[in-house]
């Protein structure tokens, strides 16, 4: 990779890196935007008693961090990289390239949490 694209008309850099490299961390964003979706998913419908409610709250909760990258900025992007929709979509993986480890950080301890949320509440309602 020469390391610079041509987009909207303008030349850009980009960070360099073989394709190993960014193969591999397109493939770990992905299964973390996946463990983190069933996690926050698991979560909604220990929740609510009715499907129909979870399958709403989570597209609520999948589709939320597009409206929120359009008004917020600063380092309150990084939190929304960090959500399921952001992290499978490989152009915003070289958005957020220089802070790929602090983004997996957050979503790896947010779905941590989800899940063991999820499953307490789970133990409970079955009990």
């Amino acid at each position: 990779m020469t390391g610079i694209v041509l987009g909207e008309k303008m030349l850009r850099a980009v960070y360099q890196v073989n394709f190993p490299q960014y193969l591999v961390r397109l493939l770990l964003f992905g299964l973390q935007g996946l463990f983190l979706l069933c996690a926050i998913t698991l979560v909604i419908s220990a929740n609510y008693n009715t499907s129909f409610a979870t399958v709403i709250v989570s597209a609520v909760c999948w589709g939320m961090p597009v409206i929120l990258r359009m008004f917020l900025m600063g380092m309150s992007a990084i939190f929304i990289y960090a959500t399921p929709l952001f992290l499978v979509m490989h152009g915003c993986l070289d958005d957020v390239y220089g802070a790929g480890g602090i983004v997996l950080c957050i979503s790896l301890l947010t779905g941590i949490i989800c899940t063991v949320v999820g499953f307490l509440k789970y133990k409970t309602k079955e009990a």
